[in-house]
């Protein structure tokens, strides 16, 4: 059953007339004021056209930290980690060919002319002693002997500054690989770092952020949404609550030179003899149905052994925040006859138990 299109019980009409004498009947509907209403809401909704699309953003952009956290990443990519992975491979072909730094300024070059400056001191001061002891023997000036004595110390300072070198540069070698070794073990850490920090950024402070902006967005779309929908579903909602067959007024006239008029009450069957149809309108089990927050208080039919009712909510009503349903029971009335169906709100009124009826 569509929006526009409520079930509405129309009134049978009979009419027969006779050699001068005519008689008629109707059957006026309960709800014949509300198919009205329907009608009137129907035709200015429709006239209304459909709510626009909801204006506002629905799609939550990226956070300053987020952004922060790509331009960090971005950065590190494009510049640090070029001359990180530059420096490790030059350390790596360094180990893979053995060099070792042996240039000046290296730990290496100074001790190397430690070595140097001690085998020299050595080598001169026992050539001196053997300069010492030819003057002594009157060979002043030397001879073939003290000139091999000579050649032989050199020799052995070269030597010994030889083998002391060889010894360091191996010390040197074995530490330098080491170092590199762990460098490069340590490479794979030292680059992902940066990129690990700019994880929790984006993760850990920018993606809270931005879920939450776009709940708030959600929020403030299904608020739209409900609010630009409700009047549809108001009157939804109450055509269906009113529509079938609750009964009505039969009214008959007869006459011939004279009419008589008379009515009275036809009670049918109605699509609400399950009471949870009303509780569907007001969207919840329990509802505020207090006789005190109700105005223009109308009979429109029986659910069961209850009845129901339209009426209008009074402003008591909408300042605590009742609007709907405008269909339903009355507290006090369901207190007399089904008493665990009623309970006090925390507001002061009394509130139905629609699921207990």
């Amino acid at each position: 059953m569509g929006l526009f299109s409520p079930s509405i019980t129309q009134a049978d009409s009979t009419s027969t007339t006779t050699s001068g004498s005519s008689s008629s009947s109707s059957q006026t509907p309960y709800q014949q004021e509300q198919y009205k209403q329907v009608l009137g809401q129907a035709q200015n909704l429709y006239e209304q056209g459909m709510p626009q699309y909801y204006g506002g953003p629905t799609v939550a952009g990226m956070t300053p930290a987020q952004l922060e956290s790509m331009n960090l990443t971005s950065n590190w990519v494009t510049g640090g980690a070029q001359d990180m992975m530059g420096l490790q491979n030059k350390n790596y072909m360094d180990m893979m060919s053995g060099r070792v730094n042996t240039g000046a300024g290296s730990p290496y070059a100074d001790m190397k002319n430690m070595f140097v400056d001690q085998a020299s001191d050595a080598a001169n001061q026992v050539m001196q002693n053997v300069r010492g002891s030819q003057v002594m023997s009157g060979q002043y000036g030397g001879s073939g002997r003290g000139d091999v004595m000579n050649n032989r110390v050199l020799n052995e300072a070269n030597k010994s500054v030889t083998n002391n070198l060889a010894g360091m540069y191996n010390n040197a070698y074995n530490q330098a690989q080491n170092t590199r070794n762990n460098a490069l073990g340590q490479y794979g850490s030292i680059m992902n770092m940066p990129l690990q920090m700019s994880a929790g950024l984006y993760n850990q402070v920018g993606l809270p952020q931005q879920q939450l902006n776009q709940r708030l967005m959600d929020d403030a779309k299904q608020r739209y949404d409900y609010n630009s929908m409700l009047p549809y579903k108001n009157l939804d909602y109450f055509k269906n609550a009113i529509s079938g067959n609750m009964g009505g007024t039969t009214s008959s006239s007869s006459g011939g030179t004279s009419t008589t008029t008379s009515s009275r009450p036809v009670v049918g069957p109605s699509t609400m003899d399950n009471i949870q149809q009303v509780a569907g309108i007001a969207g919840t089990i329990m509802g505020i149905s207090d006789e005190r927050l109700k105005d223009n208080i109308k009979y429109i039919g029986k659910s069961g052994e209850h009845n129901v009712y339209s009426w209008d909510w009074n402003e008591e009503a909408k300042s605590i925040g009742v609007r709907t349903p405008n269909i339903g029971v009355i507290a006090q009335e369901v207190l007399k006859i089904k008493p665990d169906a009623v309970s006090m709100g925390d507001n002061g009124y009394l509130q139905v138990n629609y699921g207990a009826l």
